[in-house]
């Protein structure tokens, strides 16, 4: 059985990288916000498609004691690496499995349903037929209430991507390596091509591309049949199998108000149809990648279901924390100012090293709302992180014994790990 991914390329490790999107702190914190209940976080299982060597499975796996966390990958060299990883932690709750998605037979042996089911850097990067499997495995195996998280290239930002992914896919066959593939088309922007006098922000993509990790762009550039979508198809798809579109796993994407131009907000707060709102926003963001949470019978909270999770939820300070005072933040239409009247009374708190959300709403004269809304904005850039609350106990020693077998596994061949790892551990 082919595997699907077909590349133009001698196929090599996956970078191991950690998706914060993919923790289910992370998730149910965005689901709350949008005001619907989000499975536990403890007592319940995830899964991860696609899982390369591991890195998330193991990450969460290390910081949720209380949760089963499952890594699929057709590639054996990944799930071998990622055992490994697992026993030299000694992490009891984290499970791999050698498979192909489409076969019925090798997925027979794993748990029947899961409260969490992540793909991330698979679902465009694959055939059809597994970009089917991979709708019917989510909507055969998710629990009722369960969260499914979805990364792709989408349309219509997607142009530029597939314009690139076309010509370095293009240049060569095997023997012609990733770098020697983007100096040729530095080199042809450089001499005034016309492509790239049309699109000059191609050449800043090419500029990041030179530094990037070769084994990631071979990833995700050089593979054959690369497929960008639109929203509205996506979200359809997902419902034809009773899977409702939630929102954003990025969490400034949720907020008309601070993810899109201002002249805008009223033209797609007009359109009716609420796919075709996605497809507007994501044109005026020309976004080329989208991450969905997708929910099997979401149940919106009750006045107190959201008290209980107002009362819980607290917030880690990440080493991003900025200074109290106003903010910008980066997004996809530039800049975004912070007002300082709301960022400085927030960071204050944080700066202590975390917060719950009841002392944060309260330091904003209880303004819920907004300092919701603000913390979604310091979760996308990298200053605080939705902790773990339930009372499944410490995660002991785990976390640093994984930090220890990544360490010394990332000196074997082939093994790469992303280096900023180490604050993705604390409150996931």
């Amino acid at each position: 059985m082919s595997n699907g991914y077909s590349a133009g390329f001698p196929l090599t490790a996956y970078p191991a990288r950690f998706h914060r999107e993919a923790a289910p702190t992370w998730l149910a914190a965005i689901l709350n916000a949008r005001g619907v209940v989000a499975p536990a976080v403890t007592g319940t299982s995830w899964c991860e498609i696609g899982c390369g060597q591991g890195l998330d499975t193991l990450i969460l796996a290390a910081t949720n004691p209380g949760m089963q966390f499952w890594g699929i990958d057709f590639d054996p060299d990944h799930i071998d690496r990622a055992e490994r990883m697992a026993r030299a932690a000694g992490l009891e709750n984290a499970h791999f499995l050698q498979a192909d998605i489409r076969d019925a037979n090798a997925l027979a042996g794993l748990p029947s349903q899961f409260d969490f089911i992540i793909q991330h850097g698979i679902y465009s990067w694959v055939s059809p037929d597994i970009q089917a499997a991979l709708r019917h495995f989510a909507a055969s195996r998710l629990a009722p209430g369960g969260a499914l998280m979805v990364q792709y290239i989408s349309q219509p930002g997607a142009g530029l991507f597939l314009a690139l992914q076309s010509m370095l896919a293009a240049l060569g066959g095997p023997d012609r390596s990733v770098a020697d593939r983007i100096r040729i088309l530095r080199d042809m922007a450089a001499a005034g091509a016309g492509f790239f006098a049309q699109y000059p922000h191609a050449s800043a993509v090419l500029d990041r591309l030179k530094d990037e990790d070769p084994a990631l762009v071979a990833h995700e550039y050089l593979g054959a049949g690369v497929s960008a979508f639109s929203a509205h198809e996506m979200i359809a798809a997902h419902a034809a199998l009773g899977l409702s579109y939630i929102g954003a796993a990025r969490a400034m994407e949720n907020y008309d108000s601070v993810s899109l131009p201002a002249r805008t907000q009223p033209l797609i707060a007009a359109e009716p149809d609420a796919a075709l709102r996605e497809v507007l926003r994501d044109t005026a963001r020309n976004q080329h990648i989208r991450y969905d949470i997708y929910q099997r019978g979401p149940r919106l909270m009750t006045a107190e279901e959201r008290m209980i999770a107002a009362q819980s939820r607290r917030y880690l300070a990440l080493p991003g924390l900025p200074a109290p005072g106003p903010v910008t933040f980066r997004s996809a239409i530039g800049p975004v100012d912070g007002d300082g009247a709301i960022f400085r009374p927030l960071l204050a708190l944080l700066s202590k090293g975390e917060a719950g959300f009841m002392d944060l709403a309260q330091a904003l004269d209880g303004q819920a709302g907004i300092a919701e809304q603000a913390l979604m904005m310091l979760m996308d850039a990298g200053a605080v992180h939705p902790m773990r609350t339930d009372s499944a106990g410490d995660a002991g020693d785990h976390p640093a014994r994984l930090i220890a077998a990544l360490a010394d596994g990332a000196k074997a061949p082939n093994l790469r790990i992303e280096s900023r790892i180490g604050s993705a551990f604390p409150g996931l």
